[in-house]
């Protein structure tokens, strides 16, 4: 323990500790009774120390918090009567301020508007620069006057600006006014153009519907002498497909009255056939006919008592009957 945190209070205990480590280093043999008693003890000494010491230390803290509270509190009145005597200065010193702010800040807003004003004039310099060659004469015109009143200004610390721009429009303007006259004489001269080309597109026009004409005459001739061998070789196409039409239908009629014969001697055969199978049948059919018959008049077993007797009795009888109609049916397809 260093001599910064030494306490009074603790130093009996601390003095005491070296001992009791000593004294205390080897636990004795509980299992012994001379050992068990020494614990015991030990423990009673041991555990009075400790609340002695826990209870001077609680009254300590007691004491030492008693001191924190005061010194808190007369910190606090101190603090509240500087407070008082500061804040009035303060606002004082505030107000001063905020006006000097709001001076500073009406000024910039000044500045900046007399700034954005003069910008803005220079920008009317610039609204000319719109102007182009198909304009009208009258608004090239306006579009000068706007111009020079817009330079009519006065323009402070950006005149060197509003000058260079002014020249820089007065400039456009100009090659736009000489575009506009070289382009109203190329109109002039392709106008002339355009008259020329038409009266030769008109001549040329009437010398092709001169030739359109002859062209359709010899079309209509040359038309009309195809239309006449096309209706011939039609007409003789048509009687040929009659010939062979009716050439067609006899013979479908003879292959169709030999098809009528063959299939009439097939199904006689056929007739025949299955009627001499039903006669050779005939003796086996009446046979099983009769015996199907007699599965219908079974009656069953007399004397039956029981119900699930009879019952299975019923069904087996029911079963009969639907054989026997069943077989009954395929006998009369067989």
């Amino acid at each position: 323990m260093t001599e910064q945190t030494q306490i009074a209070e603790f130093n009996q205990t601390e003095g005491a500790l070296a001992v009791l480590k000593e004294k205390y280093t080897e636990i004795p043999d509980c299992s012994t009774k001379e050992g068990y008693e020494e614990c015991r003890i030990g423990i009673a000494e041991l555990r009075t120390l400790r609340t002695s010491l826990d209870k001077v230390r609680k009254g300590l803290n007691a004491d030492d918090q008693a001191r924190i509270n005061f010194r808190n509190s007369e910190a606090k009145r101190i603090t509240g009567e500087l407070t008082a005597l500061e804040n009035p200065m303060k606002a004082a010193k505030q107000a001063v301020d905020e006006e000097k702010e709001r001076k500073k800040r009406e000024a910039a807003e000044k500045e900046q508007k007399r700034v954005d004003m003069i910008r803005h004039q220079i920008n009317l310099i610039g609204v000319s620069m719109q102007a182009y060659p198909g304009m009208s004469e009258e608004d090239l015109e306006q579009c000068r006057v706007n111009l020079k009143n817009a330079f009519d200004f006065d323009f402070q610390e950006f005149a060197e600006q509003a000058k260079l721009e002014f020249e820089r429009v007065s400039r456009h303007l100009e090659k736009v006014f000489e575009e506009r006259n070289a382009h109203i004489e190329e109109q002039e001269r392709v106008k002339e153009e355009q008259a020329k080309l038409e009266a030769e597109r008109k001549r040329l026009a009437e010398e092709q519907a001169k030739i359109e004409e002859e062209r359709k005459e010899a079309a209509a001739a040359m038309q009309k002498a195809q239309e006449e061998a096309e209706a011939a070789k039609r007409e003789a196409e048509e009687e040929k497909r009659k010939i062979q039409a009716e050439r067609e239908a006899e013979q479908k009629a003879k292959e169709e009255e030999a098809r009528k014969e063959q299939e009439s001697k097939a199904m006689a055969e056929r007739v025949a056939a299955e009627e001499k199978r039903q006669e050779s049948l005939r003796p086996d059919k009446d046979k099983l006919h009769d015996w199907f018959a007699k599965l219908r008049q079974i009656d069953g077993p007399a004397g039956i008592k029981a119900q699930e007797s009879k019952d299975l009795l019923a069904e087996c009888l029911e079963d009969l009957n639907f054989l026997s109609t069943n077989y009954m049916e395929k006998l009369e397809k067989l």
